[in-house]
């Protein structure tokens, strides 16, 4: 009974990959693959253990959640009763790690999510492709930049897009090993995900990449790899200035700003950073009333989206909230550094890259962004812990 219980739960994470990049929204802010989740958190939650360190810190950082927003309805006259959603976005990430991880998948199992994961990142590296040749023929009445499939496309999550593209592009470089397509298969399809990261025109995906690649040099530089890396990299820029060179004018057009968007750091003359800084202040002002100790909850705070994860723990927790959460990243992340061995390394690569990019934005809190990062961290986790059972003889 216990063996088909866990393969329904296995079945549901097959189908939340699936699912994962569709746009269309089911209720609010729910979208399919929120119902999914929701069904393998419930399936689950007989089998959910938390060590009593991490329960006692999250149970704190909750706690002060909860009393941020009492502190709002207090003070506050302008309530939005529809963010109370934002619970739900707090704590799913950690419900969904301990749902997965607590799963005995089999080696069949493990592998099968792993390449459909691959798969979809290139179907989802493809899409790309596909947005522009139907925005550019009027197929698609849409923003310029590209959007999750059945999106409102108006209203680009391009953002988004090259975080999930960059970070798996990452992720599968890394587990390289567990991957049994070809060589040629593969690094052609990361190419065509690099390629369709510098096409979303969001620096978050170009950060990402950037401090990835150069982990992965410093960690496993050999001459081979180098030579390997240098051969790569020529031929991307050979296929790329091809792909240029015989794509029409009105492509060309429309490309062109996109990669030098990908590409611009101008700091000082940059409307997003000047957008990111205002939402700090706004969110020092929220919580003013309690010398930004406490926030004034999610239902009081000034915005829905304050562009930065520090700038929404101040408003809706402040800093006591901020502190108290960076403790359980950390003490986690601690955790796993003590295991030491290649798939904690991987691990503490994923959250290092996810947490610097979560400042620039709160990816953390939107469900097509975090879900994939708990699923790769789950996966790392499952395969860290066979490798150390195989260590010990136990396998």
């Amino acid at each position: 009974m216990i063996i088909k219980y866990d393969n329904l739960i296995y079945k549901f994470i097959l189908l939340s990959l699936l699912l994962f990049p569709i746009g269309t929204r089911v209720f609010l802010t729910f979208r399919p693959l929120d119902i999914i989740i929701f069904i393998i958190i419930i399936l689950s939650l007989n089998k959910i253990k938390i060590n009593n360190i991490f329960f006692s810190i999250f149970s704190l950082f909750f706690m002060t959640l909860l009393i941020s927003i009492l502190i709002g309805l207090f003070l506050s006259e302008h309530l939005d009763f529809t963010k109370i959603i934002f619970l739900y976005k707090f704590i799913m990430p950690f419900l969904l790690y301990l749902s997965i991880t607590r799963i005995k998948f089999t080696d069949k199992q493990l592998s099968k999510m792993i390449h459909l994961s691959f798969i979809v990142l290139l179907i989802m590296s493809l899409w790309v492709f596909l947005y522009y040749y139907l925005k550019i023929n009027g197929f698609i009445i849409g923003n310029i930049r590209v959007s999750f499939p059945l999106s409102n496309y108006v209203y680009s999550d391009a953002h988004l897009y090259s975080v999930y593209l960059s970070m798996s592009i990452i992720f599968f470089i890394t587990i390289r090993d567990k991957i049994l397509y070809s060589n040629l298969f593969f690094y052609l399809s990361i190419l065509v995900s690099i390629f369709s990261t510098l096409m979303t025109a969001s620096r978050s995906g170009t950060i990402i990449l950037f401090l990835g690649f150069i982990w992965l040099l410093i960690s496993k530089l050999t001459v081979r790899r180098f030579i390997n890396i240098i051969v790569f990299v020529l031929l991307s820029i050979f296929i790329i200035v091809i792909f240029l060179s015989i794509t029409s004018s009105d492509i060309n057009i429309m490309l062109e700003p996109l990669f030098e968007r990908a590409f611009s750091f101008n700091l000082s003359n940059d409307d997003s950073m000047s957008t990111r800084f205002l939402s700090l202040l706004t969110s020092l002002q929220d919580s003013s009333q309690i010398f930004n100790l406490l926030g004034i909850g999610v239902l009081a705070s000034s915005k829905v989206w304050f562009d930065g994860a520090l700038s929404t723990f101040i408003a809706n927790t402040g800093f006591i909230g901020f502190i108290i959460f960076s403790s359980l990243i950390l003490t986690f992340i601690i955790s796993i550094y003590k295991r030491k061995n290649i798939y904690s390394h991987i691990m503490i690569l994923l959250f290092v890259l996810y947490i610097l990019i979560n400042f620039i934005s709160e990816y953390f809190l939107v469900t097509r962004s975090v879900f994939i990062f708990i699923v790769y961290i789950s996966l790392l986790t499952i395969l860290m812990n066979n490798l150390n059972l195989t260590k010990k003889g136990h396998i």
